[in-house]
């Protein structure tokens, strides 16, 4: 006999994920950086301190073709074991299980960081940092540089109020330039913040293609007029991606189990019984042997 009682849930809840090797990319690239010239001029007192060249390497992914499946597993317990005079009860459950598959993509990205800091607070005059160096790399990339600065400001007097007067300028080559006039910045502007008597701006530049093994020159360059000091300068260069792999992945969710049914068990034929039938099945059959081995001998 079967009855059947749903909607019992049993919590068993299971969660695994495998992962496998992946596939491609062997290239490893690093990126190197020699050490940096930095010259500074009319920044106030003491010397500027300067951080880096660092370089670091970013890993990246990205999932892509997901796919998933669920399928019912059936299985039973014994509840109540059966006797010999007496039915068993067993209890039928039903347990999803979801398998979701998917390609996880991964990139790793190089960046180069040289940071200069003054203390000095000078806003008399024209003052300036540079940072002449060097970057090169095991394989072929494209390296894109950026460069901030940071300082104070003194508000210039105009027919419409206080305002802030000209801000940093920048500049960025293959090569340091002998004169670079206080109004030539040849990047592109990134962002400019003000608040205060406080500034940050960013600027991006040239991409450069590093050829492998052979180190590519840069000079950078920061320029601030009267009113104006220049308190920080940053350069950060950033690859493209490279070292690209790709690998499947599996994840196995086994979820609740629910109780769907059961059913009985019959008892358990009696042992003593059965022997005894077996045993004089067996003295009747040697009986039988030994007449007919009576009977041959007569």
């Amino acid at each position: 006999m079967r009855f059947s009682r749903l909607g019992v849930t049993l919590p068993a809840t299971v969660i695994g994920i495998c992962s496998f090797l992946p596939i491609g990319g062997a290239s490893a690239a690093t990126v190197t950086a020699g050490t940096p010239t930095v010259s500074s001029l009319n920044l106030g007192p003491g010397t500027p301190s300067v951080s880096g060249p660092s370089v670091s390497t970013q890993n990246i992914s990205s999932n892509r073709n997901y796919g998933s499946s669920t399928v019912n597993l059936l299985s039973s317990e014994v509840i109540t074991p059966p006797t010999e005079t007496t039915s068993g009860l067993m209890y039928l459950y039903s347990t999803p299980q979801t398998t979701t598959t998917w390609v996880e993509d991964t990139w790793k990205r190089d960046t180069v960081e040289i940071d200069v800091n003054s203390s000095g607070g000078n806003k008399s005059g024209g003052k300036w940092i540079s940072i002449v160096g060097t970057v090169s790399s095991n394989t072929a990339l494209d390296i894109s540089f950026s460069m901030m600065a940071s300082g104070t400001f003194d508000p210039i007097v105009t027919p419409f109020g206080l305002a802030a007067p000209p801000l940093a300028s920048f500049y960025f080559g293959e090569a340091a330039v002998g004169a670079v006039p206080s109004s030539t910045t040849n990047a592109d502007i990134i962002s400019l913040t003000y608040s205060a008597n406080t500034f940050s701006s960013r600027f991006g530049t040239t991409t450069f293609t590093l050829a492998p093994g052979v180190a590519q020159p840069f000079a950078a360059f920061v320029y601030a007029g009267q009113d104006v000091s220049i308190d920080s300068f940053d350069l950060t260069g950033i690859t493209t991606l490279y070292d690209y792999a790709f690998a499947p992945r599996e994840s196995i969710v086994i979820g609740n189990r629910v109780l769907v049914g059961a059913e009985q068990i019959a008892p358990i034929p009696e042992a003593e019984p059965a022997l005894i039938l077996a045993a004089g099945l067996g003295a009747v059959a040697a009986l039988a042997r030994r007449r007919r081995r009576a009977v041959a001998v007569c």
